[in-house]
């Protein structure tokens, strides 16, 4: 996988969120605009804000963009579990416990306690991040996780 796109009003809080409770690498905005940006997004006068994040132990990066022209659309549906297409994200953690301590204390809300996922060999837990969108929190139990799939 080489990127998961995160629409946002609140750019630099959603980088301070990844930063301070998942280590990730905040790199420099950039301005995404002109015609081949207009052709890809099939929109005119396309002009967007991109900060890369990149989190310990993946090369996956999050592209953080908020949208200037045309202006982004309200998605008020975007924290129900239920809905099809992409519903969530995940970080896979060490110490679940600590790390839902942390962002209780940061005021986030938790949808339920971390259960313990039968033939996973794991425990997870969904919260609400920021502008509310779902990610989840899952720590492997086993002694030596696999390796992901393809690699």
């Amino acid at each position: 996988m080489n990127h998961i796109a995160w629409v946002t009003d609140d750019q630099e809080g959603v980088a301070n969120f990844l930063r301070t409770y998942f280590d990730c690498e905040i790199g420099e905005r950039r301005t995404i605009e002109g015609a081949w940006a207009d052709e890809l997004a099939q929109m005119k006068n396309c002009k967007v804000y991109y900060l890369p994040a990149v989190c310990q132990g993946t090369a996956t990066r999050i592209a953080i963009l908020k949208f200037i022209n045309p202006e982004p659309i309200n998605n008020p549906d975007v924290s129900q579990l239920n809905r099809k297409g992409l519903r969530h994200f995940g970080f896979l953690v060490e110490d679940i416990a600590a790390k839902v301590s942390q962002l209780k204390s940061g005021g986030y809300e938790f949808l339920s306690d971390v259960v313990t996922a039968e033939g996973f060999e794991s425990q997870t837990v969904y919260f609400r991040g920021p502008e509310n969108v779902i990610v989840q929190l899952t720590e492997s139990m086993m002694a030596t996780p696999p390796p992901p799939h393809g690699g």
